[in-house]
Order: C-alpha cells, then structure tokens, then sequence
C-alpha cells in the first residue's frame, strides 16, 4: 500500500508541468524496486517514460513483426547491448524527452499512470475472484 501511494505521489509530481520538464532521473532509478516484477524475466533499466519513447519509436519495427516476435522485444534488445550502448540510448532518450512540450511529457505520464492503475485493478480483481472461490470451497 505504501509503494502504492508513494508511486502515486512521485507520478503526480513529475505530471506536474512545471517540473515535468526539469525531468532528471536518478542514477540507478529502476533499480531501486527490486522484484516489482515478481522475477517475471529481465528488467529494462529504464524509467517508464523513456520506455514508452522507445517504444513509441520503435513501433514501424515492431508492427512489421508478428505478436510473438514483438513480445519481449524491448528487453530482448536491452539485454543484448552492452553498457556502453545502454549510456549512449539512455542518453539519447532522455534529451528526446527533455526536448517534448511539457504538455506531451504530461500526457505520456498520464498515459503511463492510467495502464497502471488499470493493470493494478485486473489484478485486484482476479485476487479477490481467487481468494472468493477458495473461501467457498473452505466454507462451502
């Protein structure tokens, strides 16, 4: 709950348009949650926005590639850079970034908060549909 309402607190401020663009992430950032992704694979060392830049740029290439192929294409190429390769795209990402309008980098952010949130509540939802059947089995 608390990583919940502190996410919550850092996205708000950095849609703030005023700071949106003094955007400066902290060396190591997508490091500092380690298991946020329950061990599912490799993580990017990315921040969620740059990803989505990536990605937004990448999107000819990967809609020429079928679904299977698309899947896992980011990380697979992350993984495939080395350190050097992985400074100079961070690099050239983050002054991508820095160069949108602030009402861009809002609505990016915005965009990012919303999937989120909605992927937060699937979850919540197929926890409590779990949780419910396996309490009437116990009581039923």
């Amino acid at each position: 709950m608390l990583f919940r309402t502190l996410a919550a607190f850092i996205l708000l401020v950095s849609a703030t348009p005023s700071l949106a663009g003094q955007y400066t992430p902290q060396a190591g950032a997508a490091d500092n949650f380690p298991g946020h992704r329950h061990g599912h694979g490799q993580r990017i060392g990315l921040p969620p926005e740059l990803k989505l830049l990536w990605r937004h740029e990448e999107k000819p290439q990967l809609k020429a590639l079928s679904k299977q192929e698309r899947h896992g294409w980011l990380r697979s190429h992350w993984a495939a850079m080395s350190d050097k390769e992985k400074k100079a795209k961070t690099a050239e990402l983050e002054a991508k970034w820095k160069s949108l309008p602030s009402t861009v980098q809002t609505a990016m952010l915005e965009k990012i908060r919303d999937r989120r949130e909605s992927r937060h509540m699937r979850h919540e939802e197929r926890r409590r549909d779990s949780s419910g059947a396996h309490n009437q089995e116990q009581h039923g």
